[in-house]
């Protein structure tokens, strides 16, 4: 969070005349003691110093605004000399500057620290985090991440990990490891159309406007004039009128992020709903292949011993058949599926494995020849170490003339398991509570979201259309309102759920015996746990949270008092040891367990296990009241909003916080109290947006 200093006035008692002759003999020495809060200065009373009879410090008279330039000058040589004189009473005690929580003794004047400790101090921390231990730092000020502006709508439920897409069709960002993002533009994962005519193929083209050096024997080059972009989270679309074909295709791209939805929404999976519209005077046969490399593009999907298989899974009369991408690295194995829906007039093929490094002329000329892929059966081999393989589903359908098609295709992810860098336990996500945990949930999660998407759309559409049909609210602001939510699942959301057989003292140790009473709320809806931002890699911080709780309070309350009884724990934690800060390199204690008001600033960091006040600074909540006897310690509040935390089974009930964070979009929108986020959207204010700031944008 940046903070924005507050600049130095002129004082009322010095003429504007006088101000730029005076700012060199303004500050600590020539006014006496000091609080240094940000960039202003202030004088304080000092414990030495006499007092006059109306409880004002003693010292020179108020200067008048017609006083020159000598007679301030001399005004404050007065005051110099008073305060010489005091300090040489007072031995080399000094007096006292605050900052931040701390206080340091100095004799004469302030004396900042040098500059450069703080800089060596980070970068001692820094080579040892990044070079020897091989681990990434929770903030990198050397290497960040360069801007891009090029993503779009992610993909995925809360809690589940996400897959990116950015809005001209690239899967570009990857979030599968909770917390820890890759951004890597995978030139293999693609769709590709085949338009077919009297058992001629016509037209077949990659939908990208990329012209890579890898998979040279496809037809890059898709003119982004015929294309356009758009979002409205949790839903985009890709609209591709190609050229000279009197054919539009149309990928109405979904995730299942639903409010007050606890099951749906933390699924790990997106659906691509292609609508063809036909134009032609003739039947048209189209197909669409989805092709997929096995892994994330980072180094380890060269590492071998990763392999791909078929599958077809058929429930309640409904099949869906494609490829299963299994991924082994060393911790957090994965399974990637992407799949298609088979029912009348539309069949789905594959292939099993191909190499995404050469130039891929088999799999094109297969779909070249009939539109349809070979689909090979059984596992392919392990790959070598240096190898890399991919798979790719495709769906066809026969369009009549000036008729209407639907192509349903998904991908799925399964990583029910998740070790964080310290690999001390092991955490199993939400997700896994519907579909089990033993990694072969992904045939179901595929199945399931292509059978379900529909009524996905349906409760997202009566969400957001009272918003959208409101011609009181800007179009901005309905863009914001459900753009700005992505955060809820790209943040490095992790939703874990507790075992079965999970106590009070496994999630919290020895200090959690007296917090048992909690255990049924966190079993229930379980642990829940979002990032500062993408590149301020530290869980649950409680000041920005503050901020982007709105969201959370509106559309999935269970969540907010989940993570709320898990913050309301942190008090009764004890001592976890001491470590050094890099802002003044001192020593200090991690928590203190008789420290009852004060409240964690984050629960903890990717590489850390989950654990509330994990190396984090604490910070004192004098100004924040305390948590309420629904916890059983005192109650807390974050600013200005007291938030009163029900007992399980007791309504929600928000007033001051409610009434806080609404007054931001009541100035923005106008003087209607009802045009304030009617039917329950909110905002997410933890970091930038990476959604176009329109919501429409050309390809080209």
């Amino acid at each position: 969070m940046v903070r924005k200093n507050s600049t130095d006035t002129p004082s009322p008692a010095v003429s504007n005349a006088d101000t730029h002759t005076d700012s060199c003999t303004r500050g600590v020495r020539d006014t006496g003691p000091q609080i240094f809060r940000g960039s202003r200065l202030r004088p304080t009373h000092h414990p030495h110093r006499p007092r006059s009879p109306s409880g004002t410090t003693a010292g020179p008279a108020p200067l008048s605004r017609s006083a020159g330039i000598g007679s301030v000058r001399a005004e404050f040589g007065k005051a110099r000399t008073e305060f010489d004189k005091t300090r040489a009473g007072l031995g080399n005690s000094g007096y006292t500057r605050q900052h931040s929580g701390y206080t340091r003794q100095h004799s004469g004047r302030i004396r900042e620290r040098p500059c450069f400790s703080f800089p060596c101090r980070y970068f001692r921390w820094w080579f040892k985090k990044t070079r020897i231990e091989k681990k990434s730092a929770f903030i990198d000020l050397l290497c960040a991440v360069p801007l891009q502006q090029i993503y779009g709508c992610p993909l995925g439920g809360i809690g589940g990990g996400t897959i990116t897409r950015g809005w001209r069709g690239e899967f570009c960002r990857w979030q599968l490891n909770p917390g820890l993002y890759h951004y890597e533009t995978v030139i293999a994962n693609q769709f590709t159309v085949c338009l077919r005519c009297k058992g001629q193929t016509i037209y077949q083209q990659v939908l990208s406007v990329e012209r890579p050096s890898r998979l040279q024997g496809w037809n890059w080059g898709y003119c982004g004039h015929y294309a356009f972009y758009h979002a409205l989270y949790p839903r985009a679309w890709l609209v591709y009128e190609l050229p000279g074909q009197k054919v539009v295709l149309t990928c109405r791209q979904l995730s299942p992020v639903i409010p007050h939805d606890y099951q749906d929404s933390s699924l790990p999976v997106g659906v691509f709903i292609w609508e063809v519209e036909n134009g032609r005077d003739e039947d048209v046969e189209v197909s669409i292949m989805f092709s997929l490399q096995n892994g994330t593009g980072a180094e380890e999907d060269r590492s071998g011993g990763h392999w791909n298989e078929p599958f077809t899974f058929q429930k309640d009369g409904e099949r869906v058949a494609g490829v299963l991408l299994h991924h082994c690295p060393a911790v957090n194995s994965f399974t990637l599926a992407i799949s298609a829906r088979e029912k009348a007039g539309t069949g789905v093929t594959h292939v099993t494995a191909f190499n995404p490094m050469g130039l891929g002329r088999e799999v094109w000329q297969d779909l070249l020849q009939d539109g349809r892929l070979d689909s090979p059966t059984g596992k392919s081999r392990p790959t070598e170490k240096g190898e890399v393989t991919a798979a790719a589903v495709c769906a066809s359908c026969q369009v009549p003339a000036h008729g209407h098609k639907t192509l349903e295709l998904a991908l799925a992810w399964d990583m029910p398991c998740v070790h964080f860098g310290s690999k001390e336990k092991l955490h199993l996500r939400r997700y896994t509570r519907f579909f089990g945990s033993k990694g072969d949930a992904a045939p179901a999660l595929s199945h399931y979201a292509l059978t379900h998407y529909k009524e996905w759309e349906r409760k997202i559409e009566a969400w957001q259309n009272p918003i959208l049909e409101n011609s009181q609210l800007p179009s901005w602001y309905k863009s914001a309102l459900f753009n700005e939510l992505y955060f809820m699942t790209d943040g490095g959301t992790i939703w874990m759920e507790l075992s079965p057989d999970c106590c009070a003292e496994d999630l919290q140790g020895p200090a959690g015996a007296g917090l048992s009473h909690l255990l049924p709320v966190l079993r229930e809806y379980g642990r829940f746990a979002y990032l500062e931002g993408q590149e301020y890699r530290m869980y649950n911080t409680y000041d920005v949270h503050f901020y982007a709780s709105f969201a959370l309070i509106m559309l999935w309350p269970k969540l907010q008092i989940s993570l709320q009884y898990d913050i309301g724990e942190c008090p009764q934690r004890p001592c976890l040891g001491a470590c050094s800060g890099l802002h003044l390199g001192k020593r200090r204690r991690l928590w203190d367990r008789g420290c009852c008001r004060d409240v964690c600033h984050g629960a903890s960091i990717p590489l850390q296990p989950l654990c509330c006040a994990q190396g984090l600074q604490a910070w004192n909540a004098a100004a924040s009241a305390s948590l309420c006897p629904a916890l059983g310690v005192p109650s807390c509040h974050a600013g200005r909003a007291q938030v009163a935390l029900p007992a399980l089974g007791e309504p929600l009930v928000f007033p001051a916080l409610s009434l806080c964070l609404a007054e931001q979009p009541h100035r923005a929108v106008g003087d209607e109290p009802q045009a304030i986020a009617p039917g329950g959207a909110g905002f997410c204010w933890s970091a930038p947006s990476v959604v176009p700031e329109s919501t429409m944008r050309w390809l080209g």
